[in-house]
């Protein structure tokens, strides 16, 4: 998993410690932080208010690199610069990716951050996602790390509250991608309606929670119906693939509209077939064709 390099991680403590110290000097919420040894000495729960503080007054940043008390290159000045651009939160740490981990803010207007470690992959200190975990995410030259602490919180999730998290992470990519720099950069458009329908009916939650919108979306147009019904015909198969062998069916290929099976062949040349003669012209095209596999055959 992605993390800073070791000359990275260095450049990120050599500049956020002086800086936490320094905020600390002017706003005294620590007793006894004077040095970054003392900073070994407090806990998660001491750091997170200086940290929320810090992070949310652009004139301590200011301050800190106007006087530069660490004495700091120009680099290090600018990294701490780019620090008010910083996200507090209570994220879900929603999965691993190559590129990234991805942190869900699960607002009304959700938001998915990828974020690297520092030290540590995330994949290590997560490893069983979805988890909740309370930081600071801060950029850095061109990326998304966090400030070095996290406060994961106990608590097991159910299905249906995943469900809720994998549908804020569909429509908050939908909207603007996922963020891997701070400050996020507007989405370049508007996602299409074909877009925009596929992501609703992406799951069963999704459809039940935005049913009038997609009914709206589908009927507004004759290739976005089409769309609506070759992915509910989709998800239809799934039910009917299991029914079908089930009954001990020897495979097949079967076409499927509205929720019912309106046609079947040896082959997609004799289900296709079948279609043309059984459903009218004006709904050829919102039928959803699909292949049984006889048993033992290869993964579908």
């Amino acid at each position: 998993m992605p993390t800073l390099t070791p000359d990275e991680v260095k450049m990120f403590y050599d500049t956020l410690n002086p800086l936490i110290l320094s905020a600390n000097k002017r706003f005294g919420m620590i007793r006894g932080l004077e040095t970054v040894v003392d900073m070994f000495k407090h806990t998660f729960a001491e750091f997170a208010p200086l940290s929320e503080r810090l992070f949310s007054s652009p004139e301590v940043l200011d301050e800190f690199v106007a006087r530069n008390p660490a004495g700091l290159d120009e680099r290090h000045l600018r990294l701490a610069d780019s620090w008010r651009h910083a996200v507090h939160g209570e994220f879900i740490i929603l999965r691993h990716l190559k590129a990234h981990t991805i942190f869900l803010l699960p607002e009304k207007s959700p938001a998915v951050y990828g974020v690297h470690g520092l030290n540590t992959p995330l994949e290590e200190m997560f490893a069983w996602p979805p988890m909740m975990a309370e930081t600071v995410l801060l950029p850095f030259e061109g990326r998304i790390t966090y400030h070095g602490m996290m406060r994961p919180w106990s608590i097991t999730f159910g299905r249906g509250i995943r469900e809720s998290f994998e549908d804020s992470y569909r429509r908050a990519k939908l909207a603007q991608g996922v963020i891997s720099s701070l400050p996020a950069v507007a989405k370049a458009r508007e996602p299409t309606k074909e877009e925009r329908l596929r992501a609703l009916l992406s799951s069963e939650r999704s459809r039940r929670l935005h049913e009038e919108e997609i009914f709206e979306l589908a009927g507004s147009d004759r290739a976005l119906l089409a769309v609506y019904h070759k992915a509910m015909g989709e998800t239809f198969a799934r039910d009917h693939r299991r029914n079908l062998r089930g009954v001990g069916s020897g495979g097949g290929w079967y076409a499927v509209l509205e929720g019912t099976i309106v046609a079947a062949g040896r082959s997609e040349e004799d289900a296709l077939r079948m279609v043309e003669a059984v459903v009218p012209e004006g709904k050829r095209d919102l039928v959803h064709v699909y292949q049984v596999r006889p048993p033992g055959g290869a993964p579908e």
